[in-house]
């Protein structure tokens, strides 16, 4: 991938990311999409490498790249983490339970740049058929193939963070095209997931032939791990199992050795996919994490009491390996995963390329124990508890022991070791959310619990009451949106702002 980032670094951001900010509302750059452009099969792996490249960088010009935003929304209403000196007014407004349509945080922007990039490649490249006779069929659905499961992708996160919104599934072409779109219900947008998703699969690759491609770019295990999330997400836990258990059957991944090495090495074979940060676009978590740059967050107090806990009597020997030196320091809970070459040296910024992994194998071995947990086969759901637990050393202390038939106790467990597995990679609220509203939310009291933990005095009381209201588990539609496309209408909980 690192060769197609660097081309994409000297010529692609140059001319396609000069677009317009805003792919809902406003028009294109005709001379990218139009027909003229649309020629050879160089120009649609151009567009391809801009769909992946747009997941990298920010090139709209605000404070905040994608993978920032995919942090924050799956994070900040967690409690998972704390704020520090840096931290930015909308972000300590969040995590205050203040939240308001004119925060940028509520800006999807770029992630429908990024849909509009797959959109206009699902659109032209057939044509490229005609004009460039050494373009295949083969590889014309490759592409889209990708470009299919990345349009997933940015949807899937739209409906967790937003829950209905305008589903576009049309390029925008021409100054003459609607920019007038209403929202979609959230079961057509994950109706459309999941078809995209099995026309996708039929045309994925298993491998690309390197390390750093198959990890990079879309494969078939990549689109298996995005539906098994699709279908636990829906409560679908039969087809989660079966799209896990592709993965797990493939052979073609474990679960490493050395926990650390995941975001110190990146590419590993746990690895299924994962955005990789090279000196063309350096991962933002640096300046995110470092007491250099004014650091915006640290690890909350209670990922090292309650989440990994300290074995008192032997700490050097007995500890959990995703913990200390791993996932953070406990020294300064300073956020390490993204910060760290090994156990004790730092990176600089110019060595920050730490992996943001968007799905790995001890995610799928995961997914797999909570649909297990929900249908009746809950032995199934400890065993695979406990591989993840075993590569990581975790203590004793952070054990539990329910009944096989116990789902709650078995979905508790699973919550539990994903946070631990998955600390600071922004799954913690869309797991934690997911959990709550199983069954029409018979166990929201997870998220009263979650505002228990983290809410401060002041605001406990207002926290409480929003959280009970099921609607206010989603965002507000930005106030910019709503000003450009008038088809739009605001969030239910946030209407009163307007």
């Amino acid at each position: 991938m690192k060769k197609l980032i660097i081309f994409t670094g000297i010529t692609y951001f140059t001319i396609l990311f000069s677009a317009c900010d805003n792919w809902l509302t406003l028009e294109p750059q005709d001379e990218i999409t139009g027909n003229e452009y649309w020629k050879t099969k160089e120009q649609v792996n151009a567009e391809l490498v801009g769909c992946y490249s747009s997941l990298l960088q920010n090139p709209s010009g605000s404070s905040r790249t994608l993978p920032e935003y995919l942090f924050l929304w799956g994070e900040l209403r967690g409690d998972l983490i704390s704020y520090n000196s840096g931290v930015k007014f909308d972000e300590y407004s969040v995590m205050n339970g203040i939240i308001s349509q004119d925060q940028s945080l509520c800006n999807w922007n770029d992630v429908y740049r990024t849909i509009n990039y797959c959109n206009t490649l699902i659109a032209k490249a057939p044509d490229v058929l005609k004009t460039d006779h050494t373009f295949t069929e083969t590889q014309l659905n490759q592409y889209i193939s990708e470009a299919l499961t990345i349009r997933s992708l940015m949807y899937f996160y739209l409906v967790r963070v937003f829950s209905d919104v305008p589903l576009k599934l049309d390029a925008t072409l021409s100054d003459g095209d609607n920019f007038q779109i209403p929202k979609s219900n959230t079961s057509l947008v994950l109706n459309q997931i999941v078809s995209d998703l099995a026309t996708a699969e039929k045309n994925a690759v298993t491998t690309y032939g390197t390390d750093k491609l198959d990890k990079g770019r879309v494969t078939k295990y990549t689109i298996n791990a995005i539906q098994a999330d699709v279908y636990l997400w829906r409560e679908q836990y039969d087809s989660c199992i079966i799209a896990c258990d592709k993965i797990i059957n493939s052979g073609q991944f474990g679960l490493v050795t050395e926990y650390r090495s995941l975001f110190t090495q990146g590419q590993t074979g746990e690895s299924i996919f994962e955005l990789e940060f090279d000196p063309q676009a350096l991962n933002p978590f640096y300046t995110m994490f470092s007491t250099s740059k004014g650091r915006r967050f640290l690890a909350a107090q209670r990922v090292v009491d309650d989440i990994y806990m300290v074995d008192e009597n032997n700490p050097e020997v007995n500890y959990d390996r995703r913990g200390n030196n791993a996932s953070i320091k406990y020294s300064n809970l300073s956020i390490w995963k993204y910060l760290g070459l090994n156990s004790s040296t730092g990176r600089t910024e110019e060595e920050s390329y730490a992996p943001w992994i968007l799905y790995r194998y001890a995610d799928v071995l995961l997914m797999k124990a909570e649909a297990c947990a929900q249908i009746g086969r809950g032995q199934e759901t400890k065993d695979l508890i406990e591989r993840v637990r075993e590569r990581a050393h975790a203590i004793d202390a952070t054990a539990q022991d329910p009944a096989p038939d116990d789902v709650d106790g078995l979905t508790d467990y699973v919550l539990a070791e994903r946070a631990r597995e998955f600390s600071f990679e922004g799954k913690r609220w869309f797991d934690l959310l997911r959990n709550a509203k199983r069954e029409h939310y018979r166990r929201i009291g997870l998220l009263t619990d979650l505002v228990i933990k983290v809410a401060p005095d002041v605001r406990m009381q207002t926290m409480l009451n929003n959280i009970q209201d099921t609607l206010s588990h989603y965002l507000p539609i930005y106030y910019y949106e709503l000003e450009t496309n008038k088809k739009l209408e605001q969030n239910p909980f946030y209407k009163s702002e307007q």
